[in-house]
């Protein structure tokens, strides 16, 4: 007669196959039930190896749940159900389960660890997808280890998590002498292993969170001051290179005056007009310039050239020379540039000071407070060049057609 010993497995997997019956009188001849009966899909034998035990063999079988399982007449009880589709545990409700005392899942799908046999001894879940060992679990096995020292549990294999807000798993897995294969368990975003990882990589002080967190503010600031304080050397240096410049640049709202700018100057001062002539008309921009040499008509008075002259510019430069500051003309043209240009879009006065003047105590209060107030141009900056150019009428934005331009377009499309 045959005989259900595990030794004998592979034959009793064959015999369950070809001879059910036979297989069935070989189980009941071992006496190892005291209720229920071996699953359909699982081979039952008795190992007596060591100490008598019954092992239910469902591993390979392509199954999704743990079937109603026997219950052994004395010994303990091993489930092998790897390499099947295993989501959740049963309860121990399920006949059979709660006897188990090795349990053994690995390559499975589950996720969760949530009951267990009361008496378990060996749990591999090796290789599925578990993430938390939950405190409820951590403290069943606390309460096993101290009622059993032979506790096993092998982990190794699922994407366990590594934050601060599961560090107590860090330390249940380090103290735990009954894990196996420890140099096996990863972090499973990071990849590290997990022994080595110590409780500041996963909780970094708050001190070290607070000067992280104001150097990054104070890192932000320097950035915007510097911003602030470079903002016009960068604007210039773009708008020279033509670099950005949609940011660069800037609109000019009064795009039909004649002139890009007036220079306003006295007679003592004409030997300064050469160099302004040579770098803006004849340089990179070609700017148009007018000035009194060369623009105004004979006969025509001095106001009203003055004031025609600011009227058909878009700037107005002014030579701030200790001969302007003293020239009637000179501070008339001022006065009436300050007035023309007071409600402009756009900045159109730009005073240029020469390192002569040393104050403005020849000025009335009201050019006096303006030179206070506003900002000009020095003629001794090395870069005066550069920030004059920036400062006049900007040619390369493309603007926006005026009405009279889009009405004609419309009317006289060729």
């Amino acid at each position: 007669p045959w005989k259900c010993d595990c030794r004998a497995n592979s034959f009793l997997s064959f015999l369950r196959q070809k001879e059910p019956l036979e297989y069935i009188a070989a189980l009941d001849r071992c006496i190892i039930f005291s209720s229920g009966t071996c699953p359909e899909e699982c081979i039952c034998c008795l190992d007596n190896s060591t100490v008598p035990s019954m092992i239910i063999d469902c591993g390979f079988k392509g199954l999704k749940a743990i079937p109603p399982l026997p219950t052994q007449i004395s010994g303990e009880s091993t489930l092998h159900f790897e390499g099947n589709y295993l989501e959740s545990l049963p309860s121990n409700s399920l006949p059979g389960y709660a006897k188990l005392a090795h349990l053994y899942l690995a390559n499975n799908r589950l996720t969760e660890i949530d009951q267990l046999p009361e008496n378990i001894i060996t749990l591999d879940i090796r290789n599925n997808s578990i993430s938390v060992l939950n405190k409820q679990m951590r403290d069943f096995f606390d309460k096993r280890i101290a009622a059993t020292t032979q506790l096993k549990l092998l982990l190794s294999g699922n994407p366990w998590t590594c934050t601060c807000e599961e560090k107590d798993f860090l330390f249940f897995v380090r103290s735990s002498k009954y894990i196996e294969n420890l140099n096996d368990i990863y972090c499973g975003r990071t990849g590290k292993l997990l022994k080595l990882i110590d409780e500041s990589d996963l909780c970094p002080s708050g001190l070290v969170h607070y000067v992280t967190l104001t150097i990054s503010f104070m890192i932000i600031i320097s950035t915007i001051n510097l911003i602030v304080y470079f903002k016009q050397p960068l604007l210039i240096w773009f708008y020279e290179h033509n670099v950005c410049m949609s940011l660069a640049a800037q609109r000019e709202f009064e795009k039909q005056k004649k002139f890009d700018a007036f220079l306003s100057f006295t007679h003592k001062d004409e030997e300064l007009i050469e160099e302004f002539v040579e770098r803006l008309e004849n340089g990179a921009y070609k700017f148009r310039l007018c000035f009194y040499l060369r623009d105004w008509l004979v006969g025509v008075p001095i106001p009203e050239c003055i004031s025609q002259s600011v009227k058909d510019s878009k700037r107005v430069i002014i030579l701030m020379t200790n001969h302007f500051l003293k020239s009637t003309w000179g501070r008339l043209e001022f006065r009436l540039a300050l007035h023309a240009t007071s409600q402009d879009r756009c900045k159109r006065l730009i005073v240029v000071l020469y390192p002569e003047v040393e104050n403005f105590d020849d000025l009335d209060s009201e050019l006096r407070s303006y030179m206070v107030l506003n900002t000009y141009l020095k003629r001794d900056d090395p870069n005066f060049w550069n920030k004059l150019v920036y400062s006049m009428p900007h040619i390369n934005v493309e603007e926006e057609p005026a009405p009279e331009a889009i009405e004609l377009s419309v009317i006289n499309p060729f």
